[in-house]
């Protein structure tokens, strides 16, 4: 599943998953906080106990099941508010970026 988030990062698609529910999101950072393997989404529709849609939400990836790419693109960069969201321990793809090592240009 790993390769195929970086993929939709990559390429900015909006990807449709299972996490309580199903839901649609735009993919913006895969990363590793505490040890486990995250992405921060911009999610669209579908379920959420959190909160509100549209909104942020950061995922374990672990936890996610029936990935599929919608033939829907998304321009990029969203504004993060707070930045909360977007602490990582080591970020291995952010949307609109190329991360190297632990260098993202």
């Amino acid at each position: 599943m790993q390769d195929d988030l970086i993929f939709a990062i990559n390429a900015q698609l909006v990807i449709e998953f299972n996490f309580d529910g199903k839901r649609q999101a735009e993919p913006h950072v895969l990363g590793i906080y505490k040890g486990q393997l995250q992405l921060l989404t911009y999610q669209l529709s579908g379920e959420s106990k959190s909160g509100g849609i549209p909104d942020w939400r950061r995922f374990n990836v672990a936890e996610l099941s029936n990935l599929f790419f919608t033939n829907r693109s998304f321009p990029g960069e969203r504004a993060n508010p707070s930045g909360k969201h977007a602490i990582f321990d080591k970020k291995i793809a952010v949307v609109g970026r190329l991360v190297v090592g632990n260098l993202e240009y």
